[in-house]
């Protein structure tokens, strides 16, 4: 009570406030974390090239656009999964998934890539990748598939997917692969 009366405050309780606003306002502001999922909503979205993304999401029915033929996938050095939604990427005529070391997960919807003929589907030298599913009538009109160098433990391909198909290659797919 003197403390107070003398300095019109209480010690003790000046030494309360104030490690309640360090714990409250830290003296060093952290920068926010970089996001490392890229949720795909449109064609400008597939163009964003920051390679810090681990995960790619394309919502259903996006990507569609005629100009987007070939999709460029190597700027994601530390990808881990890949998710496409259904009805995305219509005239897309290469997919090429090649030297990939931390993917593990790679999903393709139902309808995806319908109008583009002769396309290239290659997912080759990833070492961690464990599931690969494509939706029913999926890249039905491309003519290669190829899957070598990759440990999976479950392929996945729908009805009608890869109708087209002259070129099929399934190449060391064993746990030590790669």
């Amino acid at each position: 009570m003197a403390s107070i009366q003398k300095n019109g405050y209480s010690t003790h309780i000046r030494q309360i406030v104030k490690k309640i606003r360090q714990s409250i306002y830290p003296v060093s502001i952290r920068p926010a974390p970089k996001p490392t999922t890229l949720c795909v909503n449109g064609l400008s979205d597939i163009l964003d090239d920051s390679p810090q993304y681990k995960t790619i999401q394309i919502l259903s029915a996006k990507c569609n656009d005629t100009s987007l033929q070939k999709w460029e996938l190597g700027i994601y050095p530390d990808l881990v999964s890949l998710y496409v939604g259904n009805s995305c990427l219509r005239y897309l005529t290469c997919l090429r998934l090649c030297g990939f070391q931390q993917l593990k997960t790679v999903g393709i919807g139902s309808n995806c890539s319908l109008s583009g003929c002769g396309g290239v589907f290659e997912v080759s030298d990833c070492p961690k990748l464990k599931t690969l599913k494509v939706g029913n009538y999926s890249f039905s009109r491309w003519t290669q598939f190829c899957v070598k160098y990759c440990p999976l433990k479950e392929l996945v391909l729908g009805d009608y997917c890869f109708c087209e198909c002259t070129v099929a290659v399934f190449q060391s797919m064993s746990r030590d692969a790669g």
